[in-house]
């Protein structure tokens, strides 16, 4: 029986390691394809995030380019989605289907006069959630909005991936508060 367990954790082991290289490896594929975009569609980065698991093969990338005038949003692929400043119009943090943090057009006005350092999106005092996304709002009426899920299983609010989704989500947030501003 011992051998049967033993082994059976031999295999659980080697696939998981065979698993995470082989997500490393795409993720390095990704990450040049996406490098060869950006050189190609001459990107100027005024800000780029990054969101990477390996765990989970999740890896998001957020850039705004100042410059043109565009964001650029890529959800574990090689290329990016582009976005242009005037078509944005807001942008929320969801935490187990609840609002944490966001900002639209419509409370801009209201929100000019807090402070410069100010971080959208505040982070909750439970101990895990269930799910953790945002949510790009878009002046278009065929792709009004375009979600990017980066936690969806039960996490623990001290895990690394629930603090680095935190910390991307806030930037991203942070950045689109700027463009509206602008």
């Amino acid at each position: 029986m011992w051998i049967f367990i033993i082994g059976l954790l031999i295999i659980i082991v080697i696939s998981a390691i065979s698993q995470a290289e082989n997500n490393k490896y795409d993720r390095e594929v990704q990450s040049t394809a996406q490098k060869n975009y950006i050189e190609e569609n001459n990107i100027t980065k005024t800000a780029d995030y990054e969101y990477e698991n390996f765990i989970r093969d999740k890896f998001v990338r957020f850039i705004a380019d100042d410059k043109n005038k565009t964001i650029y949003i890529s959800d574990t692929s090689k290329d990016f989605n582009e976005y242009s400043y005037s078509d944005i119009v807001g942008c929320e943090i969801i935490t187990d289907n609840q609002v944490t943090g966001g900002i639209t057009r419509a409370v801009v006005g209201g929100l000019i006069a807090g402070g410069a350092g100010a971080i959208v999106g505040a982070t909750t005092a439970k101990n895990h959630i269930m799910s953790y996304k945002l949510i790009f709002y878009f002046n278009n009426v065929e792709n009004p909005k375009r979600e990017i899920i980066l936690i969806n299983t039960k996490t623990s609010t001290k895990n690394n991936e629930y603090i680095n989704a935190v910390k991307f989500a806030e930037n991203v947030s942070a950045t689109i508060k700027a463009i509206l501003n602008h």
